[in-house]
């Protein structure tokens, strides 16, 4: 991801993981960027038994 605006920011980011069934899970991992800062964001599966279940993982709107 990266920031488009002139100041550091905190934003969420909200992450679906997705598998044949529908949704398994869905997360939010708050970022702190910096004015312009590109940033690559790793998102946890907190329900690890379902990891198996997982065939995507889906980014959803940054407010």
């Amino acid at each position: 991801m990266t920031s488009d605006v002139d100041t550091t920011r905190l934003v969420n980011v909200p992450v679906v993981f997705q598998g044949a069934t529908g949704v398994v899970e869905r997360t939010t991992v708050p970022v702190s960027l910096k004015a312009h800062e590109t940033r690559t964001v790793t998102a946890a599966l907190t329900q690890k038994d379902k990891a198996a279940d997982v065939g995507t993982c889906v980014v959803g709107t940054i407010n």
